[in-house]
Parts: structure tokens; sequence; C-alpha cells
């Protein structure tokens, strides 16, 4: 990964379109649209997750909406 944060030292949260992220230890990434729109892999549970949303909470828990970590719960209860 090329990209630099704010600081200048390499991106670990971000590259390429793509939101880097863990879930509950397991890597994982995502696309996030403007109104909580998401698009979650985490590829070592072969599980994908989509929500198609109206609006995006503006907190954030390691760059990351902290309801994205709620829908891959939920994703993952059904999953199973």
């Amino acid at each position: 990964n090329g990209i630099k944060d704010e600081t200048g030292e390499p991106c670990t949260w971000y590259g390429l379109h793509w939101w880097l992220g863990n879930y509950n230890g397991e890597p994982f990434f995502s696309c996030r649209g403007m109104r909580g729109q998401y698009i979650a892999v985490v590829p070592s549970l072969n599980l994908i997750m989509v929500r198609i949303g109206h609006e995006q909470k503006p907190e954030r828990v390691a760059h990351m909406p902290p309801d994205l970590f709620m829908y891959l719960d939920i994703a993952k209860a059904i999953a199973n």
C-alpha cells in the first residue's frame, strides 16, 4: 500500500477505494457509500455483507462507522 496517512506514514486502514479493518481478529475490507450503504467482505469467514442505507453515523471506531460492526455481527449470526 503506497498511500500515506495524514502523518506521512503508510496507511493501514485505506487502500485503492477499499477501507481495511479488523473484525473480531479477522481482516476485512469494505466499501462505504455516502448514505450508509456498505459492502463488507471477511474472506476468512466466507462472509459478504451488503447494506443499502439512508444515513450514516458521523462517529468512527478504528476509522469505521460503528454500525458497520453491528451489521457484520448480524450477517455472521444469520450465516451460521
